[in-house]
């Protein structure tokens, strides 16, 4: 896994470590890379807002890649997870029931 941080403190870090892991470990026969990017984001009514941008590489060919914005960094990758797992499912269905 690669985390690209933008502000993110060691604490934090090996939170959003941790729920990588959780979350994408049932999938490490078919996912090969996951690249994590933070980053600051400005929300259309203003205030803090941060990016989450996760990308899962394929074993077998191809690439994932979701997006989600949240009030911090750990918000924005835990929705983002769940966004992920979601892809990744319809995507290995996708690749089983051609």
């Amino acid at each position: 896994m690669d985390i690209r941080q933008t502000g993110l403190d060691d604490d934090s870090a090996r939170k959003a470590e941790r729920l990588l892991r959780l979350a994408l470990t049932r999938f490490h026969g078919a996912v090969s890379r996951v690249t994590v990017t933070f980053a600051d984001a400005a929300p259309p009514m203003g205030g803090p807002g941060k990016r989450c941008r996760l990308t899962a590489r394929m074993k077998t060919s191809g690439q994932v890649v979701v997006q989600n914005d949240g009030l911090d960094y750990i918000e924005a990758l835990s929705f983002g997870l769940e966004k992920l797992v979601r892809a990744i499912r319809r995507d290995i269905d996708w690749r089983t029931n051609r």
